[in-house]
Formats: C-alpha cells, sequence, structure tokens
C-alpha cells in the first residue's frame, strides 16, 4: 500500500499543476479567434471519465480488488490538454498479487491543423513488472492523415501519425540494471472511427526504441471497442499488448491483457 499512497500524493500534486495550466491557457484562448489520449469527436468545454470497482472473492480462490481510473479533458478552439490516472491494487493468500498505477499529463496545441505539437509527463508504478519507478517526459508533433472529423455524417474517421522525443527514469527490482535513464524516440500511428452515435473504434500503436541502441525498443498495441448505453454510460471491450525486445531479468519479453468494462462519461 505504500506505493498506493506515494503516487496517489503524486496523483494529488498533478492534479493541482494541471488547474494552474488551465488557468493560464485559457487566458490565452480568449486572446485568440477562429483557430487525444486523443481527439474524441467533441466540443469546447470539460469532459470527466471515472471508473472504480471492487472486486471480493472467497472460496476456492480468495483475493481483494481495488480498481479505480479517471480522466479530466479539456477542449478549446486551439487546443486539447487531459490528465489520466490509474491505480490498480489486488491481495489474496496474504499476498499482493497486483500493484500498478500511473499518472499521465498531455498537451496538443494548434487542434484541427494537419501538424499539431504536443507535450506530455508521466509517471508510473508496476510491482508485476518489477518497475519501482518510472518518469518520463518529452513532446513531438502529430499529423493528421487523414482528417474526417467536420464532415456533417455520424460516421466519423481519423488517423494520426505521431514523432516525438522523451526522456526516461527507471528504477527497477533488478540486480543487472537497477537504474536507467534513456532518450527514447516515441512513434505512433492512432486511428478512431465513430461508426454511428452508439459505436466507436479506437486503436493506437507505439513504438519507443533506445536513441543509442534501435535493438532496445518497446511496442505497445491497444484497442478497443465501445458500446454506449445511455449518453453517460458505455460498455466497451479491449485489449492491450506489449513487447519489450530488451526485458529486465526473468521477465517475458510480452503481455497481453483482455478487458471487459463500463465507463461513466459526464
Amino acid at each position: 500500500m505504500k506505493h498506493v499512497m506515494r503516487y496517489f500524493k503524486s496523483f494529488v500534486l498533478c492534479i493541482f499543476v494541471f488547474t494552474l495550466l488551465i488557468i493560464s491557457s485559457s487566458n490565452i484562448v480568449v486572446c485568440q479567434k477562429n483557430t487525444e489520449k486523443f481527439r474524441d469527436f467533441k466540443s469546447d468545454g470539460f469532459y470527466h471519465t471515472l471508473n472504480f470497482a471492487v472486486n471480493l472473492n472467497s472460496g476456492n480462490e480468495e483475493y481483494v480488488k481495488y480498481a479505480g481510473d479517471y480522466r479530466i479533458d479539456l477542449y478549446r478552439q486551439n487546443f486539447i490538454t487531459y490528465l489520466a490516472g490509474n491505480i490498480e491494487y489486488k491481495e489474496g493468500n496474504e499476498s499482493v498479487i497486483t500493484n500498478k498505477g500511473f499518472a499521465h499529463w498531455r498537451l496538443i496545441y494548434n487542434r484541427g491543423s494537419f501538424v499539431e505539437p504536443e507535450l506530455f509527463a508521466q509517471i508510473e508504478y508496476n510491482d508485476f513488472i518489477l518497475l519501482k519507478d518510472r518518469k518520463l517526459a518529452g513532446g513531438g508533433i502529430r499529423l493528421a492523415l487523414i482528417d474526417l472529423v467536420s464532415k456533417d455524417s455520424l460516421n466519423k474517421f481519423l488517423m494520426e501519425m505521431g514523432l516525438g522525443l522523451m526522456y526516461e527514469y527507471e528504477e527497477v527490482d533488478d540486480p543487472v540494471k537497477p537504474i536507467t535513464k534513456y532518450f527514447r524516440s516515441t512513434n505512433f500511428i492512432s486511428l478512431r472511427f465513430s461508426i454511428n452515435s452508439s459505436i466507436d473504434f479506437f486503436s493506437v500503436t507505439y513504438l519507443q526504441p533506445y536513441i543509442n541502441n534501435f535493438d532496445d525498443y518497446r511496442l505497445l498495441n491497444e484497442n478497443r471497442l465501445q458500446f454506449s448505453i445511455s449518453k453517460n454510460f458505455a460498455f466497451y471491450i479491449s485489449s492491450v499488448y506489449r513487447y519489450d525486445n530488451e526485458p529486465h531479468t526473468n521477465l517475458k519479453y510480452y503481455d497481453l491483457e483482455i478487458l471487459n468494462g463500463l465507463t461513466l462519461s459526464f
């Protein structure tokens, strides 16, 4: 639980910083005229997404699991910014099974343009992959390869490609490389497809090689199919695949996770 409390405090600090950014950025936007995780086909304003779950299992398998995540987006005429965080803790048979969390902030400028500069920062921990602490910060540009968002049709499609650079600090439970400090290239390609007013599909693939050794790279692919139940509730199915070409000691090269869940948006 020490990890949970430590990163909860860090997450609260990020929210405070995010609030200051909102205040300062809003003052800038007033002076400008006409000008996503990724773009969500939304109009200007604040948007909140909240998920929380407690699972209790007793019998042949006994465990208790706490999971929660929160995301706040701010859409303005010339930029998008958001802060997202997640904490997951699972304990069973007198041992910790899962203990992980992260907080991520991103600012995307020149909203709606072909070239959109962006900045981001993240903190993370994950006992399952021996990750005690990860901090990263960087920036880059994203290019709108196909942008059919502005059309009046309910069928909207957006394909983007991102190129960037980030500095990454990692502290892991590994006697060979307990601490690493790398500059990594961070690149992605994403697509978002609004099939109709009730069904949305999203996919993104990241490739992050180490600048001084391109044989040391990470690959991340996320896919999500979402079905709206009402204005504020939706059901989703998602998959997350991670591949590390040079994993830490005694770890496999890949992880695959399949998720089903409900989300609240307002």
